[in-house]
């Protein structure tokens, strides 16, 4: 974290539980932020956000484990410009 007013790092990672929530999600995201950089399975997505000139990337994450029933979801923001 930056000593200034804003910070430089920023991150959530939650998990939720029921699968079914994933496709909703992913629905959300794909809406937002258009088609994911990876996909992988129904609902195993990552994104790559390009918020503009002098703007740190945003990675975006969403993946389900079927056999728990939980779904993760992560999104981070790098470091700097």
């Amino acid at each position: 974290m930056s000593g200034s007013e804003d910070a430089v790092v920023s991150m959530i990672d939650a998990t939720f539980t029921g699968n079914d929530k994933c496709a909703r999600l992913r629905a959300i995201l794909v809406a937002q932020y258009g088609k994911p950089a990876r996909t992988e399975g129904r609902c195993n997505s990552e994104w790559v956000i390009h918020r503009g000139k002098d703007m740190p990337l945003v990675h975006i994450s969403l993946e389900e484990n079927v056999r728990k029933n939980l779904v993760y979801f992560a999104n981070q923001e790098e470091q700097g410009p």
